[in-house]
């Protein structure tokens, strides 16, 4: 089992909506703590968290969920690689959720 913590970069690709995960910084916790090993960057086609690097293929948009996208993942993080899926969806509150390696983890924008 891999845990994830700040600093990995997941590659999205054109496939992303306007109502899809917007480019900016997150973290599951209140974002004035200051830097965290849960903060989580996105910025164009790449999303950071701790010591991990994952490339987000094959977008899939899930049915009746708006916004909504189910990824193949090829990660790579200390020494290790690994696939798995990952699925990404907005939450009204300008945050996401995702899902990855069984757990979920909500995180809210930090502007």
């Amino acid at each position: 089992m891999h845990i994830f913590t700040a600093g990995v970069f997941v590659f999205l690709t054109a496939a992303t909506a306007s109502a899809q995960v917007q480019d900016g910084t997150y973290q599951p916790d209140r974002c004035d703590a200051g830097a965290s090993d849960t903060r989580v960057v996105i910025n164009g086609s790449s999303i950071r968290y701790h010591e991990t690097l994952c490339a987000l293929t094959n977008p899939t948009s899930v049915r009746g969920m708006e916004g909504a996208v189910l990824y193949d993942a090829q990660c790579s993080g200390e020494g290790e690689t690994w696939s798995e899926r990952v699925f990404m969806m907005p939450t009204a509150e300008g945050g996401f959720v995702q899902v990855r390696g069984g757990y979920g983890y909500t995180y809210q924008r930090c502007f």
